[in-house]
């Protein structure tokens, strides 16, 4: 982010437009023939892409992005509910963030995606590597 930019968002709480208008200009084009992007957390960019080429987004929503974020601000609450309803899925890393996600939006297009790890699996995975 350039000085302007951390000063608008930041101390303002406004539009950061600099980064925003690089990113349009020399990383846009790099997704004309993509059929989905998946974004994590950044979905103000990969709404970018979706304008330019009607590509389809999905957003990856972890911890501050949704519980703190956008409640510092009312911009910060706008582009939030703006990327999650504009999104064509939207996965949350905990039930408790796609609950809390409910007060920026009721939006549906939404669901848990659990990252943890299933000890059924592991037991497994370590036994099928041990007999490679």
């Amino acid at each position: 982010n350039s000085i302007i930019d951390y000063v608008l968002m930041h101390k303002l709480h406004r539009f950061g437009f600099m980064c925003d208008a690089y990113f349009r200009k020399n990383y846009v084009p790099l997704f004309k023939d993509y059929n989905l992007v998946e974004a994590h957390s950044c979905g103000g960019y990969v709404y970018q892409i979706k304008k330019k080429y009607n590509v389809p987004y999905i957003v990856t929503w972890h911890g501050t992005d949704i519980h703190t974020n956008p409640f510092l601000s009312k911009y910060n609450l706008k582009v939030t509910k703006f990327i999650i309803e504009n999104a064509a899925y939207n996965l949350f890393v905990s039930h408790a963030l796609m609950e809390t996600s409910k007060k920026i939006t009721t939006s549906i297009n939404k669901t848990v995606s659990y990252n943890g790890i299933d000890n059924t699996f592991c037991i497994t995975g370590c036994i099928s590597f041990l007999v490679i």
